[in-house]
């Protein structure tokens, strides 16, 4: 069942047209895709820039090189949907992996993968981080859940019906929000609070306005979208992985 005031999913079967609508009309905007197969992935990377494709060779697992390469693929997507050409496209990667383009008026971007998934965001008003992650079971989710979690959200797990999709729920918002934040995983972030989504509880030298919302896929993942400013509202699609065929170089 989604949650009250969650962001509803709907179906995008190409993610240009899907970006572009949403950015001309200055929504914040939020695509899932599911992570295309090699062949497509590796047409999708010829592409890239040659500083990105190096930096794809780099990582060893497959399935890692797969899923940071869709991400870069629907990073351009948005660089198209928001005609941003030559330097302006130019990605910058920041000292927490948050990506940036180059032109002072591109949009404000975020990306996540995660077993078989890639979301990217863009919006134009405010900064903004995404976070997806797959259903699946989390056998050491007690451990887990002390390391990183608030006493707040802990105390929300203890009362949950379904305890790890309530972890998966409260985890993809505590990214969305430092990925928004531009920090890492580190001290703070046991102490960033997304136990109630209307408000989010932030270490004294990192507040300001964020809020967060849910998005989900039943039985696929679930996923939260972070802004900091007032709201969170997004559209958010879901597309296959057929749209890598078509955007992909021949």
């Amino acid at each position: 069942m989604q949650p009250a005031g969650a962001l509803r999913c709907t179906a995008s079967a190409e993610p240009l047209s899907f970006l572009s609508a949403g950015l001309a009309a200055g929504r914040n905007v939020v695509l899932v895709s599911e992570i295309p197969a090699d062949a497509a992935v590796d047409r999708l990377a010829l592409a890239l820039s040659p500083d990105e494709r190096a930096r794809a060779a780099r990582i060893a697992a497959p399935e890692a090189r797969r899923a940071f390469l869709a991400g870069r693929a629907l990073l351009a997507q948005v660089a198209a949907a928001a005609g941003l050409q030559g330097a302006g496209a130019h990605l910058h990667i920041g000292e927490h992996g948050k990506p940036r383009f180059a032109a002072q008026t591109a949009p404000f971007v975020s990306v996540s993968h995660c077993a078989g998934w890639v979301a990217v965001a863009a919006g134009v008003s405010a900064e903004i981080g995404v976070d997806v992650e797959a259903r699946r079971p989390l056998p050491e989710i007690d451990g887990l859940s002390h390391s990183v979690m608030s006493p707040g959200e802990r105390a929300r797990l203890a009362r949950a019906s379904d305890p790890v999709d309530e972890f998966l729920r409260l985890w993809t918002r505590k990214e969305a929000v430092v990925k928004a934040l531009g920090v890492g995983i580190d001290h703070r972030f046991q102490q960033v609070d997304v136990s109630d989504a209307r408000r989010v509880g932030l270490p004294c030298e990192l507040r300001g306005p964020c809020a967060v919302a849910d998005f989900e896929a039943a039985g696929s993942f679930v996923g939260a979208f972070c802004a900091l400013d007032s709201t969170a509202e997004a559209l958010v699609a879901v597309c296959a992985a057929s749209w890598a065929d078509a955007a992909a170089v021949v």
